[in-house]
């Protein structure tokens, strides 16, 4: 999928999960691009996350600009994504990408 196509709601749901998670940016877009066969840059993948938290400013407490878990789960669930659970799971490869991006 080009970098510049509409983010599908698996892209969108694997990139919130982690990212509230506190995932680097970069091992965002890593994972959407291994999990969804995409092309996503971690700039496309910052833009995202401003766009999806202006839309939704439930999802992070508004006194420290931090995710709210409980919100971003609650909002996740509400996506009716059938394969949500497998999407948000890192399997060993994956967890080579997360552990690569440092800090």
């Amino acid at each position: 999928m080009p970098s510049n196509s509409p983010w599908s709601k698996n892209e969108k749901a694997i990139l919130i999960y982690f990212a509230s998670r506190g995932v680097h940016h970069q091992a965002c877009a890593d994972l959407i691009n291994h999990k969804c066969n995409s092309v996503r840059s971690v700039s496309g993948a910052r833009d995202q996350i401003k766009k999806i938290r202006k839309e939704h400013p439930e999802l992070r407490y508004e006194d420290t600009n931090e995710w709210n878990i409980c919100a971003v789960d609650g909002w996740l669930e509400a996506q009716n994504i059938p394969n949500l659970p497998g999407l948000v799971m890192l399997w060993k490869e994956e967890e080579e990408l997360v552990s690569k991006v440092k800090i």
